[in-house]
């Protein structure tokens, strides 16, 4: 019977303890969980608010521009400091204003963006501001360069240059400028591919370029937008029909993937053309009044390779394929870098002495015959030039 009563008795000791510590059990977690609710009702507060981020954006600008390293601007902007305010001075009254994101930061994102061409993620972890900010800064100052930019420093020539000073390239006198056809890499739809593939092999679109002939290494006029597949003649005669008509009493100098024409002065095929064809032996120089043309028509044409090389070199945007919304934002990505180019070599052209140097180095030889790409030279040109090459070469027997 006492074995019974003691039986019961821890029975119900243990019930009152288990209703114990279930009700303990629930009590502490409905205290978690009303803790859980109120956390995530409450908005968290950031570490830096976004005026401590622009702030920051703002001292990583200045700290490259006024850097007691003068190359430290060249290298993430590509100019100098001097350069570098002179441009933020010449676009501030057409760069929108996006809090309080000043026109230096914008132009420090879009020079980075084309200079290096850093993914979004790696501009956010430099400029440490949000995507939107950092793509609005894009087109805010693309835009902007267009504007003000572009007009002031790619304008076609009011006159033809004086080379009557050249003993050599005297015989060019009355030509613009120097001409030709450069593939810049870009990412269209799979269905589009046929048409954007060119002769290489890649997707890009075939632009027209024209630099001076005053060894300035300066585009004169820019064309881009057409499609990859077309070649250097078909753009050209298609730029002629819309806004390439201010060629009346002088020419240009271009290779023999265009026709000859009044306006528009190339080689002689079949005959050897590249300057590293040529050398300073006697055996090297030029045997013929049709290789010596050739030779400095080559001189004078090389300015518009190395103007595209400095180019390319210069901006990594333009050597690797882009990938934009739409293309009228490509090409306008592609003219603004045209102008910061011209910009630059007309602010500070000392700092492309290392391009320079480079693309020397790389130029890679090209035979004359390469080039016919089936274009008919029309025949009164050819008696024009003609009329050049004796010339040059009864002046050339006689001073050599």
């Amino acid at each position: 019977m006492n074995n019974n009563k003691t039986i019961r008795t821890v029975c119900v000791a243990l019930a009152i303890l288990i209703l114990f510590i279930g009700s303990y059990i629930v009590v502490l977690m409905s205290v978690v969980f009303i803790l859980h609710l109120s956390k995530e009702s409450e908005q968290p507060t950031p570490y830096f608010s976004e005026d401590d981020l622009i702030r920051r954006a703002s001292h990583l600008v200045h700290d490259i521009v006024y850097s007691d390293n003068p190359h430290r601007c060249h290298d993430c902007y590509r100019m100098n400091k001097d350069s570098f305010i002179r441009l933020c001075q010449l676009i501030e009254q057409s760069v929108e204003e996006t809090g309080n994101l000043s026109v230096e930061v914008q132009l420090a994102i879009y020079l980075d963006w084309i200079s290096h061409y850093p993914t979004l993620r790696k501009q956010h972890e430099m400029f440490k501001l949000s995507h939107d900010r950092i793509l609005f800064a894009r087109r805010n100052v693309r835009r902007a360069i267009m504007k003000n930019i572009y007009p002031q420093y790619v304008r076609f020539p009011s006159q033809v240059a004086n080379l009557q000073g050249n003993h050599r390239m005297k015989y060019f006198q009355g030509a613009y400028g120097c001409i030709d056809g450069s593939h810049f890499p870009i990412e269209v739809r799979s269905t589009e591919k046929d048409n954007w593939r060119n002769r290489k092999g890649f997707i890009s679109t075939n632009a027209l370029l024209i630099t001076d002939v005053e060894n300035n290494l300066l585009f004169i006029y820019a064309m881009f937008g057409a499609e990859g597949c077309g070649g250097d003649s078909v753009v050209l005669r298609y730029a002629s029909a819309n806004d390439l008509n201010w060629l009346i009493n002088g020419f240009l100098i271009g290779d023999a993937g265009y026709a000859l024409s009044r306006h528009l002065l190339t080689p002689y095929r079949g005959v050897r053309y590249h300057l590293k064809e040529f050398s300073e032996t006697a055996a090297g120089r030029p045997q013929t009044k049709e290789e010596l043309f050739n030779l400095r028509h080559a001189t004078l044409r090389n300015q518009i390779e190395r103007a595209i090389g400095v180019l390319k070199k210069r901006f990594r945007i333009l050597r690797e394929p882009l990938v934009l919304g739409s293309k009228e934002s490509m090409w306008e990505t592609f003219y603004s870098c045209i102008a910061v180019h011209n910009f630059i070599r007309i602010e500070d052209r000392a700092v492309d002495w290392p391009f320079e140097v480079e693309i020397a180095n790389e130029q890679q030889m090209e035979t004359i015959n390469d080039l016919n790409l089936g274009e008919v030279d029309d025949q009164e040109s050819c008696a024009w030039r003609d009329e050049i090459a004796q010339e040059m070469w009864n002046n050339y027997r006689n001073n050599y």
